[in-house]
């Protein structure tokens, strides 16, 4: 149902809510982040499968550093605990022969600001829990054009049957706990972790 379509019956447009909202705010990022990715073209070889897992992990560790920082700060009522994931990112790379010392040399992205509210983190984690819903489909690429075993696709595999059940737990903790008058902030945070993302892919 297009936005147009749907109407209260005072003859006013329904309000989006949080998640809505935070699509609709971002969705030029979104597509200029899919642009830039190489994970679904069909010649992707192994080489640039471990150069992009390099580069997530180099931006997921300093923003799994700033989600870590606000948990201790204001509590973790967005299950944040539970939503890292550079250990699947590590994981992955040590299966495709990439070594401890490596890894652990990873270029960091150093830009990434300290999050201030509930409604920045939830800007955040909009961008990382959407990316891990929407990896059932790069994951079935990753398998048909590679032929990856799942030693090698942890962090594609998201949380396995339960990425959705995640993604609806996110859904509703998000909508409980901003406020409609700090929407904007929470679309300004996801924004910014779009535009930094972006940045640190065509960089590195």
């Amino acid at each position: 149902m297009n936005l147009e379509q749907s109407i209260v019956p005072s003859g006013r447009p329904a309000k989006l809510s949080l998640l809505e909202f935070l699509k609709t705010e971002t969705a030029p990022q979104h597509q200029a982040i899919e642009s830039v990715i190489p994970l679904l073209k069909p010649d992707l070889t192994l080489a640039e499968y471990r150069t992009h897992l390099i580069k997530m992990l180099g931006f997921y560790l300093p923003l799994e550093g700033r989600l870590a920082e606000y948990s201790r700060k204001f509590g973790d009522a967005l299950s944040i605990a539970q939503r890292f994931k550079t250990q699947w990112l590590s994981a992955d790379l040590l299966a495709l022969a990439v070594s401890a010392e490596n890894i652990a040399d990873t270029p960091n992205c150093d830009n990434i600001s300290p999050i201030s509210s509930t409604a920045e983190c939830v800007g955040v984690l909009y961008v990382i829990e959407g990316a891990t819903l929407g990896a059932q489909v790069i994951r079935r690429s990753l398998i048909k054009h590679l032929e990856l075993d799942d030693t090698k696709l942890r962090f594609y595999t998201g949380y396995g049957s339960e990425t959705l059940a995640m993604w609806h737990v996110f859904r509703s903790q998000a909508q409980n706990l901003v406020d409609e008058s700090a929407y904007n902030e929470s679309g300004k945070s996801a924004c910014e972790i779009f535009r930094l993302l972006l940045e640190w892919l065509r960089a590195s």
